[in-house]
């Protein structure tokens, strides 16, 4: 009897040290979007995650096509419209600046004219802009 309970207090020692499993950290999933100068034709489509998070313009665009300059050198993004190219089923996406939301983005509306005029070619400076996309799993 002394030597089962010896066993079994060995057993549960051992279960109880054994370390746990890993935690499985699954990658964001990825949305490519594409910024486009409909005036000059300039186009740039870089990858964000899907995660919620804020996007900046300025970091994620910087040093691409659609960088350009003013005169005192500083940049400007200066786009007409906003395209999803590769994505995820049920993702949907936003731009923001400030407080003001716009360039609504999703699985059924992939394209958005930012100036909301498709006659028009006018340009937003995208410079303060932030991007956030997510996906729901319904």
């Amino acid at each position: 009897m002394i030597l089962s309970t010896a066993i079994i207090f060995a057993l549960i020692a051992s279960i109880s040290a054994a370390p746990a499993p890993a935690p499985i950290n699954n990658p964001p999933l990825l949305v490519t979007i594409q910024l486009a100068n409909d005036v000059t034709g300039l186009n740039v489509a870089k990858q964000i995650p899907a995660d919620r998070s804020a996007q900046m313009v300025r970091d994620t665009f910087a040093d691409t096509a659609i960088d350009t300059k003013n005169p005192s050198g500083q940049s400007e993004f200066l786009v007409s419209s906003a395209q999803l190219t590769q994505f995820p089923q049920g993702v949907s996406c936003f731009m923001a600046d400030g407080n003001d939301r716009f360039g609504f983005l999703t699985t059924e509306n992939t394209f958005v004219d930012l100036d909301c005029d498709l006659g028009s070619l006018g340009l937003q400076n995208l410079v303060n802009t932030i991007i956030r996309c997510n996906v729901s799993m319904n």
